[in-house]
Parts: structure tokens; C-alpha cells; sequence
């Protein structure tokens, strides 16, 4: 949808409020180098997201995420390249606590500046099957 708006600065965080029915935001925000955050509570209303896949990918501007960002989308299976290139030093220690059905983390926090990775990150994720490449 945002993929590639180089001079995107925000995002209003009611912009979602009537798109309950979404199911896929991969790439939705990809090479958009100026964004600055994530709003609190953006993705609330995503109940039905399934795929998040490359979804901030290089928005080097971003250095902090939300704490329980995806709370109310239970059903998202896909993280591949998620945060590929944002230049975060930690990440929220409940980012995925609510993400039951999470299959594939993939390259999903690609040369990201690390620091540190919390201990529980990928508690009780049954379904879980790819990590390659999640920290590289």
C-alpha cells in the first residue's frame, strides 16, 4: 500500500479503525525511510491479519516499537523481514506474547542493531517451524 513513499513521516494511528477484515500488510510500509514510529495501538482493530511479512522493512528511521503491537491480531502466522533494518536497540518483551498461531520468523529482524532479545520472545510458539536467519 506505503511500499516505497520515501517522504512518509507518519501514520495516523486511526487509520485502520474500519479494515477489521485485512488480512495481509506484507510490505505495507516497506522503504519508507522517513517514518519516524509506530503509533500505539495501530493494529488494534486487525483482528483478522495473518501476514506482516516485510511490513517495516528499511524504514531505517524507527528505532522503537510498541509494546504489545499485535495484541488484538491473534491470528498472524507470518513475521518473515518484519522489522528488517530498523534501527531498534531492544524489542518490547511481549511483542509476540499474543501470537499463538505464529509459524515463520524469518530473516524477521534483519540487520537490526540488537542489543538485546528478550528471554521469552518465542515462548509457547507450537507452531513456529522457521527461524532462519531471524538475527542476522
Amino acid at each position: 500500500m506505503f511500499y516505497g513513499c520515501k517522504n512518509l513521516t507518519e501514520i495516523d494511528p486511526s487509520f485502520f479503525v474500519h479494515k477489521s477484515d485485512l488480512t495481509s500488510a506484507e510490505g505495507m510500509f516497506r522503504n519508507c525511510y522517513k517514518l519516524n514510529d509506530i503509533p500505539d495501538g495501530l493494529f488494534d482493530p486487525l483482528i483478522n491479519l495473518t501476514d506482516v511479512n516485510y511490513m517495516f522493512g528499511r524504514c531505517f528511521k524507527i528505532t522503537t516499537i510498541p509494546k504489545k503491537m499485535f495484541a488484538n491480531c491473534k491470528h498472524i502466522r507470518k513475521v518473515d523481514n518484519m522489522l528488517y533494518g530498523v534501527k531498534m536497540e531492544t524489542l518490547p518483551d511481549d511483542l509476540f506474547d499474543d501470537l499463538d498461531e505464529l509459524e515463520s520468523a524469518e530473516c524477521a529482524f534483519y540487520w537490526t542493531p540488537l542489543k538485546r532479545i528478550p528471554e521469552k520472545l518465542f515462548s509457547n510458539k507450537r507452531n513456529l517451524t522457521n527461524l532462519k536467519g531471524c538475527f542476522s
